[in-house]
């Protein structure tokens, strides 16, 4: 994948340099679970277009991810549907509920390993 710092990044998206000032772009260093690299590959299509992706590889990411969390499906519905309606803003928007979801949920399991009785 590509790096996001380069100016054809900025021409694709002309708030690129502001959302990246937020940090709303997400860099491929920042990529360390399913759900971010989903986000990701939704980022790529919002600046450089549908087919910059391969969508095999999107679609095993997201089967992954639903494999590993189902209560995801409402937001992963939601990322599809609006990318087939060619909304890739709305889909980047679904994909960083997923992320949320995702942080969520891994921060939950890890605070129940955490309190679990230590068993010899």
């Amino acid at each position: 994948m590509s790096d996001l710092s380069g100016l054809p990044v900025a021409r694709a998206l002309p708030d690129a340099p502001a959302a990246r000032e937020l940090g709303l772009l997400l860099r491929i260093e920042e990529v360390d679970t399913i759900g971010k690299s989903i986000a990701f590959l939704v980022q790529e299509i919002l600046l450089k277009g549908f087919d910059a992706i391969s969508h095999a590889d999107l679609a095993a990411r997201i089967a992954l991810i639903l494999e590993a969390m189902p209560s995801a499906r409402p937001l992963v519905l939601g990322l599809q549907f609006a990318l087939l309606e060619e909304d890739f803003a709305l889909a980047l928007d679904h994909a960083r509920l997923l992320v949320e979801r995702e942080h969520q949920l891994m921060a939950l399991a890890l605070a129940a390993a955490d309190s679990a009785p230590a068993q010899s």
